[in-house]
């Protein structure tokens, strides 16, 4: 038997999505830290 994997495993995101979503989520870092001065 061959192993499938998901579709969404199978594609991977698209690249531009890949990017929106790292690019949002480093914007939401920066200001967590800006107000928490944790990280």
């Amino acid at each position: 038997m061959q192993y499938v994997a998901p579709p969404l495993f199978r594609q991977g995101f698209p690249v531009k999505a890949q990017f929106l979503f790292f690019l949002l989520l480093s914007l939401l870092l920066i200001l967590v830290d800006s107000h928490l001065r944790v990280l």
